[in-house]
């Protein structure tokens, strides 16, 4: 049997599942149904892709006809399977397009389309992505329980996981996962923040902030100033403006808060650059060249509920909240890394020693940490020695201090 038949086989399915689905959509059934199949493609067999796609619509599984049920199970565990997956999650809004169509045109499509008959390759043949240098600081993230970190797709009430595409050594591109460097590079910056501040013996308030909340978006957020507003015109008058930059000061501004200079801010509109670039953290998979599985074998999803606790709710109403996030498994491995520039002082190094000590310490990462969720174990290799900077804030807290005074922002 060729491939391509095979993959007609399960479109055929997936077309009786969509008829015989027995949610009702407040919108249009076929967008919904487009939703269900994108969720249920993450999984990493066929078999269960068709059970989370009959949970997730409600199939009324009688009416699925004996003959599409088993030209169905013809596909599974042959060599065919994981192509028509990969097929599926690649092409998932033709595959809803299609299938929800009436039968005589799905039909006419299967027979007739290029795209349908097109030979499908096997995820061996799909290849490796390129190779990437080892890093000056390599990060390795172990997971010891599951990872999200939401993209820009959701399907529903569901969230995706983040994924990039990648060009592959023999031409295909595909789309894996990966964790960003920039959500890495936040966490890091709000608890570098922190430690500034304590360090200093001003206590973080994210509610109600100890200093003023220009200075707090630039330690915690990147920082924002309106033109035009006081805080604007004091660090415009300290740093330079209309294009002039005040070096020295820019300079004291550097060396009297490390944080922002390290990490970089926008200040006005001045962006001063941060001192290290950050890679974004990718899973070891079989797509990768350095894992055992294929990324699509990584993926599981979180189940979330929030519950009604109160008596007075009103009889036949609920304010039940249900949602799913599809994460990586618990056991999964990333591998990320930092690049530091080539001016960055010694001072500033250490302090990003230091961030990579509280990253280690706070042992989370990702989203819905509150549920658990991100539990981790990070390595970091050729790590700058913290100490450095810590001495550093020690011998210059009056000084630091008094600096913060005149730029008006300790309450």
């Amino acid at each position: 049997m060729r491939a391509n038949t095979k993959l007609h086989n399960v479109l055929y399915l997936i077309h009786e599942c969509y008829v015989a689905m027995q949610v009702e959509s407040r919108g249009s059934r076929a967008d919904f149904f487009a939703k269900r199949v994108a969720i249920a493609a993450s999984n990493p067999t066929l078999s269960a892709f068709f059970e989370t796609l009959v949970l997730k619509t409600d199939v009324e599984l009688q009416k699925i006809k004996p003959d599409t049920f088993s030209g169905f199970l013809n596909t599974l565990e042959t060599p065919e399977e994981a192509s028509i997956l990969h097929f599926i999650r690649e092409n998932k809004s033709i595959v809803s397009m299609v299938t929800t169509q009436k039968q005589e045109i799905l039909i006419k499509m299967c027979n007739e389309s290029p795209v349908l008959n097109t030979k499908l390759k096997t995820i061996g043949e799909i290849g490796h992505t390129y190779p990437r240098p080892t890093p000056k600081i390599p990060i390795k993230i172990t997971m010891h329980t599951g990872l999200s970190h939401g993209g820009d797709t959701k399907a529903g009430n569901n969230m995706l996981f983040r994924r990039e595409s990648y060009l592959t050594d023999t031409g295909e591109a595909i789309e894996l996962p990966f964790y960003s460097g920039a959500a890495f590079r936040g966490q890091m910056r709000d608890l570098i923040a922190d430690h500034y501040l304590s360090s200093l013996g001003i206590k973080p308030n994210m509610s109600s902030p100890n200093i003023a909340l220009w200075m707090f978006h630039v330690l915690y957020s990147g920082g924002s100033l309106a033109e035009g507003s006081s805080a604007g015109k004091a660090i415009d008058k300290l740093l330079g403006n209309n294009g002039t930059i005040k070096v020295k000061a820019m300079q004291e501004f550097r060396d009297m808060i490390p944080p922002t200079s390290l990490i970089g801010s926008a200040l006005g509109n001045r962006i001063p650059p941060g001192r290290f670039k950050i890679l974004p953290l990718i899973p070891h998979c079989k797509e990768h060249g350095n894992g055992d599985k294929y990324a699509h074998e990584l993926f599981s999803w979180n189940f979330i509920t929030r519950k009604e606790d109160h008596e007075g709710h009103e009889a036949g109403v609920t304010d039940q909240m249900i949602a799913n996030t599809e994460i990586l498994k618990p056991g999964t491995i990333l591998d990320g890394g930092v690049y530091p520039s080539g001016h960055i002082s010694d001072i500033e190094l250490s302090c990003l020693g230091k961030g990579f000590e509280l990253m280690q310490d706070s042992a989370f990462i990702g989203g819905q940490n509150a549920k658990g969720l991100g539990h981790c174990s990070i390595e970091i290799d050729n790590m700058p020695d913290s100490s450095i900077y810590e001495q550093y804030l020690k011998d210059n807290k009056d000084k630091i201090l008094d600096y913060l005074g005149f730029l008006g922002v300790i309450k």
